[in-house]
């Protein structure tokens, strides 16, 4: 990801990447000026890694809610119990 879609995220001033891959909730640090979001506890859950520019991960099932507003973003990871996970923003 980073070769190719990083030069892209950089030069279009992308502030949000959403993903869906491994089985757990995860968020990084802002990484120049990006805040990362993997989404992917709809399936048998992993346990979860930390890297140095992880800001939360979780391995819970979740779904994530996003709140548009002309300001900014939120997002929120809500397990399945209703219980708040991880709240993030993105201003706009």
């Amino acid at each position: 990801m980073c070769r190719y879609w990083v030069p892209l995220f950089d030069e279009y001033d992308v502030p949000l990447v959403l993903a869906g891959h491994d089985h757990d909730y995860q968020r990084s640090e802002v990484l120049g000026g990006v805040l990362y979001v993997v989404s992917g506890a709809g399936a048998k859950l992993r346990p979860t890694g930390h890297a140095d520019f992880t800001a939360v991960s979780s391995a819970t099932l979740h779904y994530v809610d996003l709140l548009v507003y002309a300001d900014r973003l939120i997002g929120r990871a809500i397990d399945h119990s209703g219980a708040l996970v991880d709240v993030f923003a993105v201003p706009r």
